[in-house]
């Protein structure tokens, strides 16, 4: 930040966030010249966010660097030790095939059964459940095609109307927005 950018975020700064009991007169934007007074604000203070967004993004980048570092050690020493764990327990289970795991201070250690894994090739196997008329297996997920709905049907105060019959369309329902501000700053 440059020493105007400097005066010009302590101005906006005071104006905005005066302390004390002293009612001020509420600042309104009357005329082309109080309106490039607040954009010359605004700007300022988007620099200067600016300006705090990146010293925080290389603070958390330095950070992330760090952990990541600090991870791979973690990762390596966990995976080395649970190794060790499971190389002991395969032991157990070859001298004593009814061993069911053992217990520590700090946790215990077992085998459990899992369920068995199923992949499936969606596209053969549907094909091959039309082919054998199993449809009853099948899902069918019926949806509407919003953007075919919007040039079939007619907008009319609100609602979606069906010109054919007159119909309001049901299941749809229509907000209209009002206009949004846009402030794009130059510079």
């Amino acid at each position: 930040m440059n020493w105007l950018n400097d005066t010009e975020l302590t101005e906006a700064n005071d104006m905005l966030f005066t302390g004390g009991t002293e009612e001020k007169e509420h600042f309104k934007i009357t005329d082309l010249q109080t309106l490039n007074w607040a954009m010359r604000k605004l700007s300022v203070l988007d620099k200067k966010r600016a300006e705090e967004v990146a010293v925080t993004n290389a603070e958390i980048e330095r950070i992330q660097q760090w952990f990541t570092k600090q991870d791979k050690q973690y990762q390596y020493s966990k995976e080395y030790l649970e190794r060790l764990i499971g190389d002991y327990a395969e032991t157990q289970r070859v001298e004593d095939p009814k061993w069911k795991g053992s217990k520590t201070p700090y946790g215990k250690i077992n085998f459990h059964k899992q369920k068995d894994q199923w992949e499936y090739d969606e596209e053969a196997l549907v094909a091959y459940l039309e082919k054998e008329r199993k449809t009853s297996l099948l899902k069918v997920k019926k949806e509407p095609i919003k953007e075919l709905i919007k040039d079939f049907f007619t907008l009319s105060n609100g609602h979606l109307i069906n010109e054919n019959t007159g119909e309001i369309v049901p299941g749809v329902t229509i907000t209209e927005r009002e206009a949004k501000l846009s402030i794009k700053l130059e510079g």
